[in-house]
């Protein structure tokens, strides 16, 4: 290992380090502070179902690349945060992801001479970690939406039973796994603060991100102001998630052979690279060491991505 790749990582480990140790010194002081904001602007008449301002991280740099970022792109990483489960400050989430674009863009330019590799491995690297955070997201909220009929069924028999809506939410709460038991349990604790319940369950369907769970919060909210009877309306919805789950997957089996074929079409080049590579080392020479065979080289992964981005829109079918 070279000393320039070594001091590289030394200086990619600190700046990771310091923002774990910020986080670990600051998170819950910051937590308490933003859960005594809330309820003061509740109590002074404010919506507390409008998202809030999101506070600047506690580490000087994240500071500085929140306030950089603006107002609205800051709510759009927190809301994926969020969604995602990562504990992680909007401002901390992107200086990650700018420290792994330059390791990735000075680890190109200590392994080869081309600028253009180097580019393209700090556009990978800058979108790695969300492409991380988002795979997290969409893992989450398919297990949450496999989760919302049990845990609509409980919250029916709760309320047939006499149970308010907010008991009946508590016993879900008790009775399901996570994530759905953690979410709920974050609207049960905001609504012991002082927040509407409607307030919270709007809260927690823009952290979950889930239309499924958008139904539900919908039809709390319509019966709510018009009336009539909470554990039929909610048995209704908890039938239609369960058709929509079904239909899913129903299109998923659809689809399967689609998706086979695009990771076979994705995948099939670089396989047939690295066997050529390694039975004739210098095959793709005459490609590399001119500047004509190295576009040729970038536009030719540039349309593979495109591809596979393509094939990706054509089997991802949503209802």
């Amino acid at each position: 290992m070279s000393v320039e790749l070594m001091i590289l990582m030394g200086l990619a480990a600190f700046v990771l380090g310091g923002i774990g140790l910020a986080r670990l010194l600051g998170a819950a002081r910051n937590r308490v502070r933003q859960r005594a904001e809330a309820i003061a602007s509740k109590r002074a008449g404010h919506a507390a179902s409008a998202p809030g301002p999101v506070h600047a991280p506690p580490t000087l740099f994240s500071g500085w690349v929140s306030r950089l970022m603006g107002p609205e792109r800051v709510q759009r990483e927190a809301d994926l945060l969020a969604a995602a489960d990562w504990e992680l400050w909007p401002g901390e989430f992107v200086t990650v992801r700018l420290a792994s674009g330059a390791v990735c863009a000075l680890i190109g330019m200590l392994v080869t001479d081309w600028a253009l590799v180097a580019a393209a491995l700090a556009v990978a690297g800058y979108y790695v970690p969300y492409a991380i955070v988002a795979t997290r997201h969409r893992q989450r909220r398919m297990l949450f939406e496999r989760q919302l009929p049990h845990m609509l069924q409980l919250v029916v028999s709760s309320l047939r039973s006499g149970s308010s809506f907010a008991r009946s939410l508590e016993v879900a709460a008790q009775s399901c796994e996570p994530p759905m038991s953690k979410d709920l349990e974050v609207v049960l604790r905001e609504s012991s603060f002082g927040v509407p319940l409607d307030e919270a369950l709007h809260a927690m369907a823009r952290r979950v991100q889930s239309d499924d769970f958008d139904v539900v919060v919908s039809a709390y909210q319509v019966q709510r102001e018009a009336g009539g009877n909470l554990a039929m309306v909610m048995d209704k919805v908890a039938e239609t998630v369960r058709q929509r789950l079904r239909l899913r997957g129903e299109l998923r089996v659809l689809t399967a052979q689609g998706r086979l074929s695009g990771w076979v079409l994705a995948l099939l080049p670089i396989a047939v690279s690295l066997v050529l590579v390694s039975t004739s080392p210098r095959y793709f020479d005459p490609l590399l060491n001119n500047s004509l065979g190295q576009w040729i080289f970038f536009g030719a992964v540039i349309w593979q991505l495109i591809g596979v981005l393509l094939m990706r829109r054509l089997v991802n079918i949503r209802i």
